[in-house]
């Protein structure tokens, strides 16, 4: 019986959510809108889901799966979910609302349905986001043109296991070098089809995204996981259909996968509401030298970043915390996910092509977990990086020095900073190195330890002498590894 891929089962991600950055033009803040996770199921989404949305309040009341079975499913279900391979069948708001309620009835009949309970969840996390895009004005048209059908039970552990996805971006942040950043490339706007000029604010998309997206993941999650653990056998098919007329399964830890794959997800949107990112009339396009209103050479917070509220943490949530604790439950479910994959799922199929073993997988993503659950001891690498346009050189790279030095990602997530503001250095115009006029735009730099007002990072580097003595090094070019976690690069010149 061949596995078929769940590229040809189900319906997974809208890919809409492109954030348009800024504030409302005045620099104004957010106006007292409490940004956070939303309510879970099964409470209403608030405000009520768009007029023209799709309707999730009774797929959310609907009952999770307790004891699920391959005979628990009726024929309406998977031919419902054999169905949706076609384009036609999902190609409209319309045609995802008529799945969702018809996956809803046959799970209030049946609430071990595995094929109701799998549409219900996948249906649900693409509503969130379909209704996020609506909301923020995109149409129809806009949306299902972007429509990405993909094989999440594939892809999760290739997500999950590519650390610089899921965590690079906040090391790199707490490093802060930038020497190949100009201004407008820290937080630039970006073009969102639909909506017209001007463009969108950040506290639209922050708000739409906490009202409608992150409540019905939430949701997904719970009854997708329920789906999963409380199934009686790992190795028994929870769902078999005829996908392309061919017969294939579909197991508890493709299921895990999918739940892993959510969560990252989920985390990525909680961090992306946790700030203020209301920039108000900051103009990104100067580069550092305009910045430096009194001609001293020397660049302050103030002079080149945003005013407040710009960085501010939205004190009345607890995004971060639940972003950091979802990061570490998805490690926990892919470990799962591969340590119960049996031999006949779709999971253990796929693995047997991976360049991991199912061994080193499970290990790397224990160490992954230690690596963001609290503080360890960690080896930074860190070179110069020869630009081949030097005069006399080919380019390359410099003999490397190796540090170890004690690191805490927790405390990104579980003690996070208030004004992220509060961490950036004092730069210093750098274009004495070269002739070229006006000073380019990556010419600013720190240049010792007394440029950063807290060394430690607000705890993330824990020997706040230690990781000093790496920014006051002539680097450009620094990788971090930990156990299985090899090379994470957290600072890369631009040309390299």
């Amino acid at each position: 019986m061949r596995r078929a891929t769940m590229v040809g089962t189900v319906v997974i991600i809208v890919a809409v959510l492109a954030a348009g950055c800024g504030g409302d033009g005045n620099g104004n803040g957010n106006g007292g809108v409490v940004i956070g996770r939303g309510p879970g199921a099964p409470a209403p989404v608030v405000p009520d889901e768009p007029a023209n949305g799709v309707d999730t309040t009774n797929a959310r009341s609907a009952p999770l799966a307790t004891n699920p079975t391959a005979n628990d499913v009726s024929s309406g279900s998977r031919s419902r979910l054999e169905g949706m391979v076609d384009a036609e069948n999902r190609a409209s708001a319309q045609d995802i609302q008529e799945a969702l309620d018809d996956w809803t009835a046959r799970a209030n009949l049946e609430r071990n349905d595995g094929a109701a309970q799998l549409g219900i969840g996948l249906v649900l996390a693409v509503a969130g986001l379909y209704n996020t895009a609506i909301q923020l004005g995109y149409t129809e048209e806009d949306i299902f043109g972007e429509l990405n059908p993909a094989g999440l039970a594939e892809s999760a552990l290739k997500d999950l296991l590519d650390v610089e996805k899921v965590i690079g971006a906040p090391i790199a942040a707490f490093f802060f070098r930038p020497d190949a950043l100009t201004p407008k490339d820290l937080l630039a706007k970006s073009d969102i089809p639909g909506t017209g000029d001007p463009l969108l604010t950040t506290e639209q998309v922050q708000i739409a995204t906490r009202n409608f997206a992150l409540p019905l993941i939430e949701d997904a999650i719970a009854r997708l996981n329920a789906l999963a653990v409380t199934a009686a056998d790992a190795e028994a098919a929870l769902i078999t259909a005829t996908i392309d007329g061919e017969a294939s399964g579909i197991y508890p830890p493709e299921i895990k996968a999918l739940v892993a794959a959510l969560r990252v997800m989920q985390a990525n949107l909680l961090m992306f509401a946790a700030y203020d990112l209301d920039a108000g009339d900051y103009d990104w396009t100067l580069n550092w030298e305009d910045r430096d209103a009194n001609n001293d050479g020397v660049l302050t917070v103030a002079e080149y970043a945003p005013a407040d509220p710009f960085l501010w943490r939205k004190q009345e949530v607890s995004n971060m915390p639940d972003a950091g604790q979802a990061l570490r439950d998805a490690c926990d479910d892919g470990i799962w996910a591969v340590q119960n994959r049996g031999t006949n799922s779709l999971l253990a199929e796929a693995l047997q092509d991976a360049s991991m073993s199912p061994e080193e997988i499970i290990g790397y993503l224990n160490d992954l977990k230690t690596l963001i659950s609290g503080q360890v001891d960690v080896e930074v690498n860190y070179e110069t990086v020869v630009s081949p346009w030097d005069a006399g050189t080919t380019g390359g790279v410099a003999p490397a020095a190796v540090a170890t030095i004690p690191l805490n990602l927790a405390a990104i997530w579980d003690n996070p900073v208030n004004d992220i503001k509060h961490l950036l250095p004092t730069l210093h115009l750098c274009c004495e190195w070269g002739s070229i006029e006006p000073c380019p735009d990556w010419g600013a730099e720190p240049q010792d330890r007394g440029d950063f007002p807290d060394l430690t990072m607000h705890g993330v580097f824990p020997d706040g002498a230690a990781i000093a003595d790496l920014v006051e090094g002539e680097y450009n070019h620094v990788t971090v590894s930990y156990g299985s976690v090899q090379d994470l690069v957290v600072v890369e010149p631009w040309w390299y």
